[in-house]
């Protein structure tokens, strides 16, 4: 079988971010075209481009609902997504609640530097991604910069700053959830950050907010921090492995109300919050 006959039936969806951009003769990075990544004639869709680092829960439900009935439409095999390195993991979240509704392989990818750099992995990504798709295997997977192959989207978390990803070990798999297409409104979320004082700001919070805390890497957070929270605020803490065993500090968290979203990276909490409040 020929390269053009495996790749018939995928589709490839360019959103923008690093791997569809080039660098320009002003020195400045611009979204450009992905037409250099293909040795072969591939079918790219490109319903509209973003940089990822302008990206909200919106431009997310753009993207994923142009991909969502294209491919209810056309029926692809597989499909391989190109997107924005920088908030990778919130998209990747997000698409594998709703993506794995197509029950075909689905895979996410990005790139360090443009195509057109000396060195980009660009073409190496897009390659493992592409991959994957022709394997069969239903499921939607991420490929890039620390990634073994390939890695559940649900298990995603954001890169390092060499451009590595990282990996939740553990995590629980998600359910899929269709009302992110449709849904006319998100609820705004506050983050609180996992630095030291963060707490303070919560008190300029509104009531009513919905509050995810992040948490440090042992799951805990200021064992204060709901002296902080205005009444009828939300909250939420992630991520945290579910243990017979806490700190104190997350006893008390928790005893005051505050909503573990266990076994989660925080990305991953960040998109169940979204989906459900």
């Amino acid at each position: 079988m020929s390269l053009r006959e495996e790749i018939m039936g995928i589709t490839v969806f360019a959103l923008g971010g690093t791997i569809g951009s080039k660098v320009c003769c002003d020195n400045i990075i611009r979204l450009g075209d992905t037409s250099s990544l293909f040795d072969e004639d591939v079918n790219v869709v490109s319903p509209f481009t973003y940089s990822s680092e302008d990206a909200d829960i919106y431009t997310y439900q753009r993207a994923l609902r142009s991909i969502y009935e294209y491919c209810t439409g056309h029926k692809p095999s597989g499909i391989v997504i190109l997107h924005g390195t920088d908030t990778m993991a919130y998209f990747a979240q997000v698409a594998y609640r709703v993506l794995r509704l197509l029950d075909i392989p689905v895979a996410i990818t990005g790139s360090l530097l443009p195509p057109d750099v000396e060195g980009s992995d660009a073409k190496a990504n897009v390659a493992a991604a592409m991959e994957y798709v022709r394997s069969g295997v239903a499921g939607v997977v991420v490929t890039g910069k620390g990634i073994d192959g390939y890695v559940p989207a649900y298990k995603l978390m954001q890169a390092s700053p060499d451009g590595s990803y990282g990996i939740y070990e553990g995590a629980v798999c998600p359910s899929v959830s269709y009302s992110i297409l449709t849904r006319e409104t998100f609820s705004e979320i506050v983050v609180v950050s996992d630095v030291p004082g963060s707490k303070k700001l919560l008190a300029s919070v509104p009531s009513g907010s919905i509050v995810l805390i992040r948490a440090f890497h042992s799951g805990t957070c200021p064992s204060d921090i709901t002296d902080y929270l205005p009444s009828g605020v939300r909250a939420y803490i992630a991520p945290i492995y579910s243990s017979d065993v806490v700190y104190e500090s997350s006893s008390k968290v928790l005893a005051n109300g505050v909503k573990p979203l266990y076994n989660m990276p925080f990305e991953g909490a960040w998109a169940e919050v979204m989906v459900n409040e």
